[in-house]
């Protein structure tokens, strides 16, 4: 296992499952979130069993390989060293690495952040005025979602907080709209 190392001088830190830690190079403080499969030593992957009879079916990418299973992509077969389990089914490493193929269908092509559907959320009553009686149920969702995540750890690429911050913007003025609103009909109701 190569060392856990400080983002700002590199020095090394203490490896553990789940601690805070202040780098004794730079004094910055870090908190560490470590897989339990991390500080295992690395294990070695599942060896194809070799043919032991001249008929039996071999593997497509190892002749020399037992066949254990059909790719359900493309129908090669695969060897337990090249069977890719995705979910229920079973595909060979080409039809994954190929665009053609719907083996990919069983992989995150695209991952939601927080900060995205709380931005999308408070952008969708206005872009769509059908649906604008539901500012009164996205607004406070919106706000609670900011406060949420303001603090949650980021993604692996690194975003500014520019969306939370449009969001909560949008949501507050909405709510400061709505209250507006229903204060303005019950002054009305009072006045008649």
């Amino acid at each position: 296992m190569d060392a856990v190392v400080c983002q700002r001088c590199f020095s090394a830190l203490p490896a553990s499952l789940d601690t805070e830690v202040r780098c004794t190079g730079c004094g910055a403080h870090a908190r560490l979130t470590l897989f339990p499969a991390l500080l295992k030593p690395s294990e070695r992957g599942q060896s194809g069993e070799t043919l032991l009879v001249d008929g039996q079916s071999s593997c497509y990418y190892h002749p020399e390989k037992a066949a254990s299973i059909p790719c359900e992509t493309c129908g090669r077969f695969l060897c337990s060293l090249c069977d890719i389990e995705l979910g229920d089914r079973h595909v060979c490493p080409g039809c994954l690495a190929s665009d053609e193929s719907d083996a990919r269908s069983g992989l995150d092509a695209q991952r939601a952040l927080p900060d995205t559907v709380a931005l999308d959320l408070s952008i969708f009553p206005i872009v769509i005025p059908l649906f604008l009686w539901a500012t009164i149920f996205t607004a406070p969702m919106v706000l609670f979602m900011c406060v949420q995540y303001w603090n949650a750890e980021t993604s692996v690429v690194r975003r500014s907080r520019w969306r939370i911050v449009l969001a909560l913007l949008i949501a507050g003025s909405q709510l400061v709209l709505i209250i507006t609103f229903f204060f303005f009909i019950l002054i009305g109701a009072f006045v008649s």
